[in-house]
C-alpha cells in the first residue's frame, strides 16, 4: 500500500520536479480525494447494525449517504422506505403515536424514522462513508488509506493533472494533462466495474 510520501514522490517524478513541489502535490492529492469521496466504490461503502430506540438516531461522523435500511423483526429483515423530513413532519400530527417503523429520512447525520418506534429495534444500514487521514495538514509521510491503495491510480492521475493545469501551466503541461485525463477515466471505470461486481454479488466491504 503506497504511503502519502511515496505518492508525492511518484507524482514529483512524473512531473520531473524537485521537492519544492511537494506541498503543492500534497494539496492536489487532498483535493483529488475530496473530488472522489462521494462516489461509490468497493472500498468506501459498508454495512452496520444500529439500534433504533427513538425517533432520531445519530449516524457515524464519517457518514456521507445512506443506500438502504432494513428493520430486523422476528429474525427477519424488512425493508424500510426513504422519505423526506418534510414528509415525516406532515405525517406526525399525533405525537403519542408509536409503532413498528416503516419509513426513514436522513438529515444532519441523523436517521429519523416513522412511525416512532414502540420499542427498540435493530436496523441494518448500508452507506457510503468518508475515508479520512489524508489532508493538507497531514505531516506523517508514512500515512496511508484506501484511496492510496485501491484508488491509487485515480488519485495519482487526478492530482498530477491538477498540478499541471493549475500550477505549472503552459502548452506542454496542458497537453500532458489532456493525455492523463484519459488514463484517469479508465482507472475510475475499473474501480466502478469492481464495485458493481461486488454489489451484484451481495458483498459490501469497508476499508479505513
Amino acid at each position: 500500500m503506497p504511503t502519502l510520501g511515496a505518492a508525492i514522490a511518484a507524482i514529483r517524478g512524473d512531473l520531473n520536479r524537485s521537492t519544492d513541489f511537494d506541498a503543492r502535490i500534497q494539496e492536489a492529492i487532498a483535493n483529488a480525494i475530496k473530488f472522489y469521496r462521494a462516489r461509490r466504490y468497493g472500498f468506501n461503502t459498508k454495512r452496520k447494525t444500529m439500534i433504533l430506540a427513538g425517533e432520531f438516531t445519530s449516524l457515524t461522523a464519517n457518514f456521507i449517504e445512506l443506500d438502504y435500511a432494513k428493520l430486523l423483526v422476528s429474525s427477519r429483515f424488512k425493508p424500510m422506505y426513504e422519505r423526506t423530513y418534510t414528509w415525516i413532519d406532515e405525517q406526525l400530527r399525533d405525537r403519542s403515536l408509536s409503532a413498528e417503523p416503516v419509513w426513514y429520512a436522513v438529515q444532519n447525520r441523523n436517521i429519523r424514522v416513522y412511525p416512532p418506534p414502540d420499542q427498540s429495534y435493530s436496523v441494518q444500514i448500508a452507506y457510503l462513508f468518508d475515508i479520512t487521514g489524508i489532508s493538507l495538514s497531514t505531516s506523517d509521510s508514512t500515512t496511508t488509506n484506501a484511496w492510496l491503495d485501491e484508488g491509487y491510480e485515480v488519485i495519482r492521475t487526478h492530482a498530477t493533472v491538477e498540478v499541471l493545469e493549475m500550477y505549472i501551466d503552459g502548452p506542454e503541461a496542458l497537453q500532458k494533462a489532456d493525455r492523463l485525463r484519459a488514463r484517469e477515466l479508465e482507472a475510475e471505470r475499473e474501480l466502478k466495474r469492481r464495485a458493481n461486481r461486488e454489489q451484484s454479488s451481495g458483498t459490501i466491504r469497508g476499508r479505513m
